[in-house]
């Protein structure tokens, strides 16, 4: 009976709260709308995590990177999924 229960109850599982940033992390730093922010030639000083998202501090600007959750339809297994906003300050 127990077994029934569990497989008609919704099943959600994120990652760990390190990889779920590490994840986001590297798809900011992946994204080919970064680099129409951030041109080549500034360098890295910073990359701080936000109550919206992440906060990248470069020797010339400084961007804001807002993490939108996106709620899948269907309950699945697995990472969260999300989309990137990026936003000049």
């Amino acid at each position: 009976m127990n077994i029934l229960i569990a497989a008609l109850m919704p099943i959600v599982a994120a990652l760990p709260p390190f990889a779920e940033d590490a994840r986001e992390i590297r798809a900011i730093l992946d994204s080919p709308e970064l680099h129409e922010y951030i041109p080549l030639s500034d360098c890295f000083e910073e990359i701080s995590k936000t109550e919206l998202g992440y906060l990248i501090t470069t020797n010339n600007r400084h961007i804001l990177v807002i993490v939108h959750n996106v709620e899948s339809p269907q309950k699945i297994c697995g990472p969260k999924q999300f989309t990137l906003e990026f936003k000049v300050i």
